[in-house]
């Protein structure tokens, strides 16, 4: 809803102020106000909303102001509801509580897990030029503007076929590394890993190879994410 409350429905613009109103269709438990602020926390600080983050940055000039190169999706948490406070014990205790729960099979979609996504606040992957972009070397494409659909090869990339395929997805298969250059102040770059596929280390080692500088620490990771929103929230 916008500032006067009345439903957006319009695309929301860069800048613009609004509301998420949530309204239950059932009794909500404490637990759940407050697992639903942490996780549009995580959204606000290490992420992103909307369908268009698929679209990458630019650092040429001729190019950076296209809408295709814009960064959607990043917001900032201006306010948000008094809740009642809870200890990581609470919570950790109601969402293991599997009884409460629905067994679902999540099949090929299982990593999708807060324990295996990672983010890099301050960082950006982008196209510097037709013949090289940090983007494509780090998800295992090809680097060359009119090649970059195809993968690159195992032995340039340093990612067996498999690795760069899940990494770089495909027609109606996301890519699984995100990245938003402007504003500066929101800059970041985040992603996903999965067990037995790609590791967190074997990430870190490839954002290390187009970074300048780049130290371990700015790798934030699963539980030190969780541990951060549960001190703010």
């Amino acid at each position: 809803m916008d500032g006067e409350g009345h439903i957006i429905r319009n695309q929301i613009q860069a800048g613009d102020l609004f509301t998420l109103r949530f309204i239950p269709l059932r009794p909500i438990n404490p637990e759940e106000w407050c697992l639903l602020d942490i996780t549009l926390r995580l959204i606000a600080e290490y992420g992103a909303i909307g369908g268009k983050t698929v679209y990458k940055p630019t650092d040429e000039r001729a190019r950076e102001n296209c809408p295709y190169h814009w960064d959607y999706g990043l917001i900032k948490l201006i306010e948000a509801p008094a809740l009642q406070r809870l200890s990581r014990d609470r919570l950790e205790s109601y969402v293991r509580d599997w009884s409460r729960w629905r067994n679902v099979d999540h099949g090929d979609f299982a990593w999708v897990s807060l324990e295996n996504f990672w983010c890099v606040k301050g960082r950006y992957l982008a196209r510097q030029s037709k013949n090289a972009s940090t983007f494509n070397r780090v998800i295992g494409r090809k680097e060359l503007k009119n090649r970059s659909h195809l993968l690159e090869h195992s032995e340039n990339s340093g990612l067996t076929e498999e690795q760069a395929r899940w990494l770089a997805g495909g027609r109606g298969e996301s890519k699984k590394v995100f990245s938003f250059k402007n504003p500066e102040e929101a800059r970041r770059t985040f992603g996903f890993v999965r067990p037995g596929m790609i590791s967190h280390r074997e990430m870190k080692n490839r954002l290390k190879e187009v970074w300048e500088g780049f130290k371990e620490e700015e790798f934030k990771a699963g539980e030190e994410i969780l541990n951060e929103l549960l001190s703010k929230a």
